[in-house]
């Protein structure tokens, strides 16, 4: 067994390559694509098989599971299924090597960036609305999100923003979100314990930074307010409608924000289709952009580690006592989205403003139960999904399609971008209020 390095970190994303080999080994392969004596390649994005006249790479965006059972290692991906034997106890080496790139690939199309806090090996049972599931998995920790991922489809990130429950059991440890979903991970020995300390320091840590974000937001936001609003508001979570009036100064600047940006010229009209009720609101900062220059000023992700404000000073405004600049640009328009039900509770209009974004339109969903309860599940989507649109606007073919695998991998393991696409009606252009409220129109006729 060759072995060149240990498995690829998910904070390396941006340097890995498909073709850089993480290990190499010898044994005999049997696939509906090729058989016989083989080289084994574990690369970064693929497995590469290779006998004598036949070669198969095998991309990790189409893998479903990764098995290991009497010293075979199986794998079963849109090649079909390849069983790797007479490798003797190299077999586990392949298995812990391939499931390691695995994970990274998995974590990358899920977004999942920065240092990771903890890495253990473990067990975990989901409870997704009803719909159980569980098995072996690794637990990675990381600044904003807990990792479950097992060695199948089945691998979850979950946003602390929408952490709401950590119950701590005998030998086991229950997290419960906001969205509805329960996860008990357990088998972990002294890690489960390192993982609720850390799960706790990293809680206070996001709801510190985002108290910061929401004084940011409204300059004029009481201290007591913005600890409130950290809990009923946490970054990438919109503010619910029943909280609006606990907490008034954030709410009253997340409606300017929404009436002053990108959306200013539909803003009144989702108030006036949710007939005043049920609007719900978010905002969080622009994501950082790498390298930001010619005098830019950046929000760092807030759950990546920092909520200062990068300024980078301009001309024109004076000079420090060192003689530069003191001026700085002004802060960039945070992300701001909107979720609108009609008065019947049928219809979700959903509108989402990106700082320098594309043309703006509203995205209609048919409402699947209580409304507070789906507008929490837009807000779980659009986080998973950066607040991209392109996971929610693919069409089965396309998703299908290999240019597309890391969207069908992203939304294969999010079940609420799943349930969004399912309730997609449609959506209203915005040349004018009566072509908006037209298309709006037509798809109430369609529920």
């Amino acid at each position: 067994m060759a072995d060149s390095t240990m498995g690829a970190n998910a904070n390396d994303a941006g340097a890995s390559a498909g073709t850089r080999v993480i290990a190499e080994f010898e044994a005999r392969a049997e696939g509906p694509l090729l058989s016989g004596d083989a080289n084994v390649k574990v690369c970064a994005d693929e497995l590469v098989v290779s006998t004598l006249f036949d070669q198969l790479a095998v991309s990790y965006t189409s893998v479903s599971f990764i098995a290991f059972e009497d010293y075979r290692v199986s794998v079963r991906s849109s090649c079909g299924l390849v069983t790797l034997t007479r490798m003797g106890r190299n077999a586990e080496w392949l298995h812990r090597k391939m499931w390691s790139a695995y994970n990274d690939a998995v974590l990358r199309t899920l977004g999942v960036t920065g240092e990771c806090l903890l890495e253990a090996p473990g067990h975990f049972e989901a409870d997704e609305w009803g719909h159980e599931f569980g098995g072996p998995c690794t637990v990675r920790l990381y600044a904003d999100c807990v990792c479950l991922l097992p060695p199948n489809q089945n691998a979850r990130r979950l946003p602390l923003c929408f952490l709401s429950g950590m119950t701590s059991g005998e030998y086991e440890l229950e997290l419960a979100l906001s969205t509805g979903e329960r996860y008990v991970v357990r088998r972990m020995g002294a890690n489960l314990g390192n993982l609720e300390r850390k799960l706790a320091e990293r809680i206070r840590v996001l709801r510190e930074d985002t108290a910061t974000w929401h004084r940011e937001l409204a300059n004029d936001l009481p201290y007591e307010e913005a600890a409130l609003a950290a809990r009923l508001m946490p970054l990438g979570a919109a503010l619910p409608p029943d909280a609006r009036a606990s907490v008034p100064t954030l709410a009253a600047a997340l409606e300017g924000k929404a009436r002053a940006g990108r959306m200013a010229a539909t803003f009144s009209w989702l108030q006036e289709f949710a007939g005043g009720a049920g609007l719900s609101i978010g905002a969080k900062p622009a994501f950082a952009t790498e390298g930001a220059t010619d005098g830019v000023a950046v929000f760092p992700d807030a759950a990546l580690g920092g909520l200062g404000l990068v300024e980078t000073q301009v001309g024109g405004e004076g000079v420090d006592e060192a003689g530069g600049s003191t001026a700085t640009e002004a802060q960039p328009e945070p992300i701001v989205w909107v979720a609108a039900p009609d008065a019947a509770r049928r219809l979700a209009a959903v509108e989402l403003a990106l700082p320098g974004g594309e043309a703006a339109a509203t995205y209609l969903y048919r409402i699947e139960g209580p409304w507070l309860a789906f507008a929490r599940q837009i807000d779980r989507a659009l986080e998973a999904a950066a607040f991209e649109r392109e996971p929610f606007l693919l069409s089965e073919a396309d998703l299908a399609k290999p240019t597309h695998a890391a969207e069908a991998m992203l939304v294969a393991r999010t079940p609420a971008i799943g349930l969004l696409r399912s309730c997609f009606v449609g959506r209203a252009i915005h040349s004018s209020q009566k072509r908006w409220l037209g298309d709006i129109e037509r798809a109430l006729e369609s529920l």
